[in-house]
């Protein structure tokens, strides 16, 4: 296993510099009229953008500059990043690198050999090695729990997400998975209790997956929306698959989507889409601000390429519009009214 080599494994950062935020001169706020939201960035040059469970925006250039957002501070983490999932990035060697708070780390390399993926939550970190393409996952660096491993799914996987400790969205702290797409383009999960299996009602090959609390958001290549149950609610009667295909068009296709307490959708013409993922989020989503604010009154316009959600204590929601400026709005307590440089 990856992550029983780790204690070999050195440490070690390329470059993280901690630098002082710079308040935005263009805000939000400015171009709705609503106070509810903050562009982070300026920059004309971001290409992809991460959130993590606290709140911590990560932003990747196209020349390769990673750059990470968390309160008072802008930390400049690598020059040399190529991809970023949550709370990990791949350098340019393809050596996997990810955010280690628990040793009091910044950003650590977990693995010696290149990889294809590598993501992680406040309990776990999963690295799909490159010359095998099975993920490799245990607890996240220096974090002890008595929860247990997720047993391994044993066959190629690609687009992986975990979820646990309320990571990847809202979460549930008691059902800590990590799902993916099988080569056949089938949704496989595992748990520490209830080990590896299928969710029902697949109708795949798909394309993406999002994990939420209780739902997994699938996209096929064209673009088209489903949602199953996570294995572990399916005898549950709690939820229905359908419960987040509530109220959106069904003529949409999409781009992008991030499943949560909410779902946050980008459809294929770059709009954004916020809406509840259960009916009872739909009643609750009243009680998250004063005055209170509609999940589908909060997406800024415009035209975007990438987005990215988090629950912390309330949603967080940020999105890359096509001119490279970065938009947050939600929860934004820990980003709000900072630039990185």
């Amino acid at each position: 296993m990856l992550l029983l080599l780790l204690a070999c494994v050195s440490p070690t950062t390329d470059t993280t510099d901690v630098v002082e935020a710079s308040p935005c001169p263009d805000p939000w706020s400015a171009e709705t009229g609503s106070d509810w939201g903050t562009v982070v960035s300026t920059s004309a040059d971001w290409a992809e953008l991460s959130l993590d469970v606290a709140g911590q925006l990560c932003l990747l250039s196209t020349e390769g500059r990673l750059v990470c957002i968390y309160a008072s501070e802008v930390t400049e983490v690598s020059s040399a990043a190529v991809s970023i999932d949550t709370d990990c990035f791949l350098d340019d060697e393809g050596i996997p690198w990810c955010y280690a708070p628990y040793d009091g780390i910044p950003w650590a390399r977990v693995a010696t050999e290149a990889a294809v993926e590598a993501t992680s939550t406040s309990l776990y970190q999963c690295v799909v090695p490159a010359s095998t393409e099975v993920p490799e996952c245990g607890f996240n660096y220096g974090y002890v729990s008595s929860m247990g491993e997720p047993p391994p799914l044993d066959q190629p996987i690609h687009d992986l997400d975990v979820n646990g400790g309320g990571a990847g969205g809202y979460g549930d702290p008691y059902v800590a998975l990590v799902c993916g797409l099988t080569d056949a383009g089938l949704v496989l999960c595992s748990d520490p209790f209830e080990g590896v299996a299928q969710p029902s009602g697949q109708v795949g090959p798909y394309a993406a997956l999002s994990l939420g609390g209780a739902h997994i958001a699938t996209l096929t290549e064209g673009g088209v929306l489903g949602f199953l149950l996570e294995p572990w609610y399916e005898a549950s009667g709690g939820f229905s698959a359908s419960d987040p295909l509530s109220g959106v068009d069904p003529a949409l296709t999409w781009r992008q989507v991030v499943a949560s307490s909410f779902m946050l959708g980008l459809t294929s013409e770059g709009a954004l889409v916020v809406w509840p993922a259960t009916p009872t989020v739909a009643t609750y989503q009243s009680m998250f601000t004063d005055p209170p604010m509609s999940f589908l009154d909060m997406p800024p316009a415009g035209t975007f390429t990438r987005i990215a959600s988090t629950y912390v204590s309330e949603p967080t929601m940020c999105a890359l519009r096509d001119d490279g400026r970065v938009v947050c709005w939600g929860d934004i307590h820990n980003l709000n009214g900072l630039c990185a440089l």
